[in-house]
């Protein structure tokens, strides 16, 4: 019998074919063509904005489409059907217009046009497979979409059609029947203004993205409005949005005027709607000025409308006054309308519970012009000044007697005011570029400018405001609230006790002081804030001030939280073709030895820390007796044995062996102050690509050696805030710890004669700086070879110089480059071990254009650098994590990832489709791996000289005898062409390859890893063959 194989169909997982995506207002029925009926029939419904799928025995059929729901019997199927698969093989993107004719033959089609795009397989993508039947998405699209981006409604009505169309404010609607090719659309703006206006648009294919359009209103004067229409084609389709450029508010409760070039528009004061205006302008978005008038002043200067995000005033002048009319500019959600407010420059606000009059002061003695505005309670009203004193007084309704006169101009965080029997009021004038609210609201406790205290026993103290005639006397024992005698005269308070002392205080900052008083004891004044309180206290108490001072920095913390992780990474991984792109990490430190001198531990500087470290695992190991005091070449004495660790010299403390976590964050928190501490230790980003120029993006660059070494470790980042705050205050005092990110770092800025900016530049060699340390070492009287042969009088020879300078251009220093060289060193680090201890001199000869007389790859010409500069190499966090071929992202592997990061260095020209599956060490064989793909075994071995890699020998799976076996630890492999292996292959033995893998996991390992491989190969090659029908055995006969 004759064996074949044979693809059979397991699972059907998919009951859809094409999808139908509908962005109409309208439902849709799909409708197949039925040969056999040779009719249409239903098979399903598109509902609006949502995604139909259409059945597998209808994926090849020609697919129509008839309006639905409320078009229901107003219109037919379309007459052509919807095309993609004609034109897939031609385009990723098809197109195509449907009509479906009117019920009434008089009236126009309706207008679908249709987009089909490749449906986005994740399974098919992933297998890389080109000759599947397409799968597509339907999207249905009206041929003209309408936006209304106006506050006001109107109505609308194509050229053709029955009806007119109400569309509101900021909505959009369909235009089913517009063809896109010259017809007209009346539009209608309803009741703006108390008046209808109408205009017409013609659309067509080469309208302009911006245009204007005048609606006209059919009165006896020739009044006009001018909009603006915006044309885009989003998918293909063509949307209209009618909009305004400037929408402008007028919140004055006056009349105001507005004026650009031959446009001029009037706003009652009670017009509570929204002006729609524009320039006369062809380009809409060219600079404009418009100009102001409030009821009967004068045209203020002319003002730009174009700055978004912009406020201020605008000064309109009149014959008595100036009114002053704040202006704020916003951009709107939509982006191509700006939102103008005009405002009163000065507003009143009552907050109190009594109802106020305020007036403006007229002369110095606070006497007012006669003029009392009236504000209720919780009323909000404009301010127009009248007077030039820039100042206002209040008094409660009914009441005689007014207070004393504040500015109303200046910025005033809050000032009691004085209101005869009413008590007080607070008034707060709070300016910005565009409004001065000046608001008023009832005394609370700590409204007072200060609260005087008098804790001395016998000791009298005068106070009064700094400018004034009235003082109050302080006796001892009592308290007293001050308030300004005079709110728009010098804020400061004065005090003074007899012929003693006195002093003068502004109230807006802790201060104290003392003085002698009768020769025998001293007066203690502080000046401190109590919750909302400023206070001013006068105490012989010196514990009382300490106390007072100090309130805020001893109180315990309410609060506290302590958040520390070791390590932190992110991996950036492209879904598309399964590979990781970057790696960005947050690592901890190595060992870090610390002291605790006093209340907290502090870290040593590096040179000890080695130290300890290698005497701590000197003594783990046995090396010392224990217990027993150590001294080191710093000449510390420490002892491991005692629990805690302790040092004797230079000073008694203990010690602990701890590490600095990659992430660090604390936060504290108290009534009066929160405090916020975050250290990031190290941050480091690398590139995963293959091949990449530069594999490590971002890393901090530490210090020289020999600064480092009398320095204590530092993290990268490290930012501390303390925000100091009042619970009845919303203004904060922030006190910043840290540098930038070099400074907490420990950065050398001095070192290369370069800022500190350079050493983060990824290039591996700055080229700047070695162009300046050539003609350095140009310039420079040479100390070397050329020196001791002949004297420095010789010099005078100018040719002799020249050639000196060239050969030490081309070669550098000749002597102590050869004497220094070492085999031993060559033969362990490779090419880099040449040049240890030889120092920077020799890489600048590396860098000179003679460069080629050390013919290398790049990676060891770094080294060379590396190793002169006496720098550590920074390396990549962990190897290209592996994603298998069903791209499913599983958590990270190191050993995998190992494999793979060896495979793709190796640069072993790779078969095609070929995928990493697995590899392990080969012992015995140094440097040397086994590697297994989806197509071949191989062994891999680095040649360690030049860091390149050779492959030893292959074993393709189609050259498979047998599968792999497995006997203890070694995994034989058979394969028929052993050839090319050089093999020997004795009489009757089947051809084999013993690997031998010294642990039987390892075999085992590599044996699945093979025969999964070969399995997927298997599979992969059927699915790719066509399905064919089994053989009868009575056929074969």
């Amino acid at each position: 019998m004759l064996q074949e194989d044979v693809s059979v169909l397991l699972q059907v997982d998919a009951s859809e074919g094409n999808k139908i995506q509908n962005h109409f207002s309208v439902p849709f029925a799909i409708l197949k063509y039925c040969p056999t009926s040779r009719g249409l029939v239903n098979i399903g419904l598109a509902e609006p904005e949502k995604e139909s799928h259409v059945a597998l025995d209808s994926y090849r059929c020609q697919l129509f489409l008839q309006p639905a729901g409320r078009l229901e019997g107003q219109y037919g199927p379309s007459s052509t059907c919807i095309a993609w698969k004609e034109q897939v093989h031609l385009s990723s993107e098809v197109r195509s217009l449907l009509q479906c004719p009117s019920a009434d033959s008089s009236f126009l089609p309706l207008q679908v046009t249709t987009l089909a795009t490749p449906d986005r397989l994740a399974f098919i993508s992933s297998q890389r497979e080109d000759d599947w039947d397409p799968a597509y998405v339907i999207h249905l699209h009206p041929a003209v979409t309408l936006r209304n981006l106006l506050p006001y409604s109107f109505r609308y009505l194509l050229e053709g059609s029955a009806e007119f169309h109400e569309l509101r404010e900021g909505s959009t609607a369909d235009i089913l029947n517009a063809r896109i090719g010259g017809e007209i659309m009346e539009v209608v703006l309803v009741k703006y203004q108390g008046r209808n206006w109408s205009s017409r648009i013609r659309i067509a294919q080469d309208m302009q993205e911006f245009f204007p359009v005048c609606f006209t209103c059919d009165s006896d004067e020739k009044l006009t409005v001018d909009l603006s229409v915006h044309v885009t084609r989003p998918h293909g389709r063509l949307t209209l949005a009618v909009f305004s450029p400037y929408w402008i508010i007028n919140k004055t409760s006056r009349v105001l005027q507005y004026r650009a070039e031959d446009v001029s528009v009037k706003h009652a004061s009670d017009f509570r709607d929204v002006i729609l205006f524009s320039f006369k302008k062809k380009n809409i978005f060219s600079k404009n000025k418009l100009q102001l008038c409030v009821s009967t002043s004068s045209w203020s200067d002319g003002f730009s409308l174009d700055t978004v995000g912009s406020y201020g005033c605008v000064r309109c002048p009149a014959n008595t006054m100036d009114y002053l009319v704040g202006v704020s500019i916003q951009m709107s959600s939509f982006n191509v309308t700006k939102i103008v407010t005009m405002s009163p420059f000065f507003t009143l606000v009552n907050k109190s519970s009594y109802e106020l009059e305020v007036g403006e002061v007229q002369t110095e003695e606070g006497s007012v012009n006669g003029k009392w505005h009236y504000i209720s309670s919780s009323e909000c009203i404009p301010l127009w000044p009248e007077l030039v004193t820039g100042k206002l007084c209040v008094r409660v309704v009914g009441s005689d007697s007014n207070s004393k006169s504040f500015f109303f101009n200046k910025q005033d965080n809050g000032t009691l005011l004085g209101m005869g029997q009413y008590g007080g009021v607070v008034v707060d004038v709070n300016i910005s570029d565009n409004s001065t609210v000046i608001s008023f609201t009832d005394y609370y406790d700590g409204a007072a400018p200060a609260l005087v205290v008098n804790h001395t026993p016998w000791v009298t103290i005068t106070y009064r405001q700094s400018g004034s005639t009235e003082s109050r006397v302080l006796k001892p024992g009592q308290a007293q609230r001050f308030a300004w005698d005079n709110p728009a005269g010098v804020r400061k308070l004065s005090w003074n006790c007899l012929e003693h002392s006195s002093g003068e205080l502004d109230l807006v900052k802790d201060e104290c002081g003392q003085f002698a008083y009768d020769g025998l004891s001293q007066v203690h004044w502080v000046s401190f804030l109590d919750g909302r309180q400023r206070v001013l206290l006068f105490t012989e108490d010196v514990a009382v001030v300490t106390k007072a001072r100090q309130a805020e920095e001893l109180e315990q913390f309410q609060q506290e939280v302590n958040v520390s992780l070791q390590n932190l990474g992110l991996s950036l991984i492209n879904n598309d073709n399964r590979q990781e792109i970057a790696y960005v990490g947050i690592t901890s430190s190595g060992v870090v030895w610390e002291m605790r001198p006093k209340n907290r531990w502090k870290s040593f500087n590096q040179r000890n820390i080695r130290l300890l470290e290698k005497a701590y695992q000197k003594h783990m190991s046995g090396g010392t007796p224990e217990p027993g005091w150590v001294k080191l070449e710093t000449n510390l004495e420490v002892n491991f044995g005692k629990v805690p660790m302790v040092m004797r010299q230079p000073f008694s403390s203990n010690i602990r062996r701890n590490f600095l976590s990659g992430i660090q964050v604390e936060f504290k928190q108290s009534p009066h102050q929160r405090s916020l501490r975050a250290q990031l230790h190290w941050l480091q980003v690398d590139n995963q690509l293959t091949g990449a120029m530069f594999p490590i993006v971002f890393h901090p660059v530490p210090p020289p050696k020999s600064i480092a070494l009398d320095s204590e470790p530092k993290p990268f980042m490290d930012v501390s805030i303390i925000t100091r705050f009042n619970e009845h205050s919303q203004v904060m005092q922030f006190n910043l710890l840290g540098n930038t990110v070099g400074g907490a770092a420990g950065m050398v800025l001095v070192s290369r004669e370069s800022v500190w900016v350079k050493d983060w530049l990824p290039s591996p060699m700055d080229k700047e700086y070695q162009q300046k340390k050539d003609e350095r070492e140009l310039n420079r009287p040479p100390k070397d070879f050329g020196e001791r042969v002949w004297p420095r009088e010789a010099w005078d020879l100018q040719d002799l110089k020249e050639y000196h300078l060239q050969l030490s251009s081309v070669l550098g220093p000749p002597v102590g480059v050869v004497m220094r060289l070492k085999h031993p060193g060559a033969k362990k680090e490779g090419a880099a071990g040449f040049f240890k201890g030889i120092g920077k001199g020799l890489v600048g000869v590396v860098a000179r254009p003679t460069g080629g007389i050390v013919d290398m790859a790049s990676s060891t010409f770094h080294g060379i650098q590396r190793v002169a500069e006496s720098t550590e190499e920074v390396t990549k966090l962990r190897p290209v994590r592996l994603i298998r071929e069903d791209g499913i992202i599983r958590p990270y592997d190191q050993e995998d990832a190992k494999g793979y990061d060896l495979f793709q260095r190796s640069e072993i020209k790779q078969l095609e489709g070929e995928i990493f599956r697995e590899h392990c060490l080969y012992p015995g064989h140094k440097k040397t791996n086994i590697i297994v793909t989806n197509r071949r075994v191989m062994c891999v071995k680095e040649i360690e000289f030049v860091g390149h890699f050779n492959k030893e020998w292959e074993c393709l799976f189609e050259h498979f005898s047998r599968p792999p076996h497995v006997e203890g630890g070694d995994l034989n492999i058979y394969c028929k062409e052993l050839n090319k292996l050089k093999i020997q292959k004795r009489d009757g033995q089947e051809p084999m390859r013993v690997l031998h893998l010294k642990y039987p996991a390892t075999a085992q390992k590599l044996c699945e890893a093979i025969e999964q491989a070969q399995s997927a190969q298997r599979q992969h090659r059927m699915v790719k063959q066509k399905s064919q029908r089994f053989l009868r055995l009575g056929d074969k006969r």
